[in-house]
């Protein structure tokens, strides 16, 4: 029997079990989310910047 493989031609992976809904949980077992991080006053915190998109046309001539 060969492996199942996704739409790029890797092997699938099993998806990981659901998560309980958080209402089904206690009170105390719901993870409070932590307070984004503060600039100090008058300083900006800048969003981390994906690197450019780099175009792949020289290597697929070169084939």
């Amino acid at each position: 029997m060969t492996a199942r493989k996704d739409s790029r031609g890797n092997p699938k992976r099993e998806r990981p079990a659901e998560q309980a809904p958080l209402e089904d949980l206690g009170e105390a077992e719901v993870e409070h989310e932590e307070e984004p991080p503060r600039a100090p006053e008058g300083k900006r915190i800048h969003p981390r910047r994906r690197a450019p998109l780099v175009s792949n046309k020289g290597r697929k001539k070169r084939r």
